[in-house]
């Protein structure tokens, strides 16, 4: 099981990245190497219904991308999307934003994670 300090210095990659750093450093520093094979959005989404907050942090990330692929999470009328514009994988449908921001997270700090050459995205992540 992943500790909630794992979850957490995870879930706040946002406010380290709009503090300065770049992408690849605040994934680095959320120390989600440590927990990256045991990490699942089921360990997310349970923290994140603790922890609402992360989830403005984490839809505004993906609003604020600039960059025309990667994953983005979008808020509809009366669900969310997690999706890609690169990946060639379906968008997901969720009705709660817990479980979307999960799914969400985990693949958007997997491909972070995997811009170091020599490294794959596990995928499909579960």
């Amino acid at each position: 099981m992943v500790s909630d300090a794992a979850l957490d210095a995870v879930c706040r990659i946002p406010r380290v990245y709009r503090g300065g750093k770049s992408p690849w450093a605040a994934v680095r520093q959320s120390g989600y190497k440590a927990v990256r094979d045991q990490i699942t959005p089921v360990d997310f989404a349970q923290y994140l219904r603790r922890h609402p907050e992360y989830i403005e942090d984490w839809e505004r990330y993906s609003q604020d991308k600039r960059t025309s692929d990667g994953w983005y999470l979008l808020r509809n009328e009366r669900s969310w999307t997690v999706g890609s514009l690169s990946v060639s994988h379906p968008d997901e449908q969720f009705e709660l934003a817990a479980e979307a921001c999960g799914h969400f997270i985990l693949r958007e700090v997997e491909t972070i994670y995997c811009t170091v050459p020599f490294r794959r995205p596990r995928w499909p992540v579960s």
